[in-house]
């Protein structure tokens, strides 16, 4: 490592690292979570996380305190929501009036404010009482005009048919109120789209106090599996990605999804009831993921790259579960202290 990058010049080395017979794999990758403290990214790389990728931004000044952390987990953001008025979601958040969507002829506007705050791609929230189709076609159009990417929240059916014919870049979630049919599937696939299926939160979700109460009460764990199976075999890019909030969440008490170690139970949810193979889910938490987002710089070791590597005791090719025994985390070259 040198400069924060790997090499494999041994020229000029200043130090050996013994790896004591371990196995050194990419730095792993959350497509989907929700830190919002320092130590939020220190959970993160505990559980050898290197990178965050947050699916929401519920302040742009909190946003970018998190970015740049030396020797700590990479964070990048999506914006902040773009919900409808009176949506699920807007009332949830107290959301402030004027930050909702009303109209497709809003969609640049939206869209500008939220690269205009340094966001690193957009985030839609689908729903029953969320944006109309027409709404959100024109904010992919105009993100993807400015040559960017968008993300929508899609947890049921329903806005799974919005996500897919809105042609958004990442769809959020996997439906479990009902079936993915054949026909979406294939224009998943036509339409280049990618999934984060955010199983952990689902069952943290289902598991909960809150599940009887939500509109969402009509999600079945079978149905969830039996979805992210079919767009497994049409070969769908599936990537690992959480849902994981901060512990000063309000809904961390509620809802049991913390950060760091679901992205091991993930994995294991890939390879253990999806059908997986090891390496095939390690790709899902790292290379895909640095291609799928435009991280040119991770998810490979390889000379050049980023030095976000992850040392295991075990060999997680033979066991999924080994991701979680951690000897050594390097975040851009930098060790991290504590590793789980």
């Amino acid at each position: 490592m040198q400069d924060g990058k790997i090499t494999f010049d041994l020229r000029d080395v200043d130090s050996w690292i013994d790896g004591q017979d371990g196995y050194l794999i990419p730095g792993l990758i959350d497509s989907h979570c929700h830190p919002a403290l320092i130590s939020d990214l220190a959970t993160l790389s505990s559980y050898g996380v290197t990178t965050a990728m947050s699916m929401i931004c519920p302040s742009y000044p909190l946003c970018a305190s998190l970015r740049d952390q030396p020797g700590l987990t990479s964070f990048f953001t999506a914006s902040a929501g773009i919900m409808g008025p009176n949506s699920t979601h807007a009332l949830l958040m107290h959301a402030d009036p004027n930050t909702l969507i009303r109209s497709a002829a809003q969609a640049p506007q939206f869209v500008a404010w939220a690269f205009g705050n340094n966001s690193d791609f957009i985030k839609i929230i689908a729903e029953t009482n969320g944006p109309d189709q027409a709404t959100q076609d024109a904010i992919v159009a105009e993100t993807h005009r400015l040559g960017r990417q968008a993300m929508t929240h899609a947890a049921d059916v329903r806005s799974y048919l919005q996500a897919i014919a809105s042609r958004t870049d990442g769809i959020q979630h996997t439906p479990g109120d009902g079936n993915i049919t054949s026909a979406m599937i294939a224009d998943m696939g036509r339409n280049g789209q990618f999934i984060v299926p955010t199983t952990t939160v689902v069952k943290a979700f289902l598991n909960s106090t809150v599940a009887s109460q939500s509109s969402y009460n009509n999600q079945s764990w079978r149905t969830v599996i039996g979805n992210l199976k079919s767009m497994r075999r049409a070969r769908l890019p599936l990537l690992v990605g959480t849902d994981a909030i901060s512990e000063m969440d309000p809904f961390a008490a509620l809802v049991k999804n913390p950060l760091g170690s679901t992205v091991h139970d993930e994995l294991e949810v890939f390879v253990n009831e999806v059908g997986f193979e090891p390496a095939e889910a390690l790709r899902a938490a790292t290379s895909l993921p640095a291609r799928l987002f435009r991280l040119a710089d991770r998810g490979l070791i390889m000379d050049g790259k980023r030095a976000d590597l992850l040392l295991l005791g075990s060999n997680p090719l033979k066991n999924i579960s080994a991701t979680r025994d951690i000897m050594k985390v390097w975040n851009g070259g930098i060790e991290f202290s504590s590793a789980t």
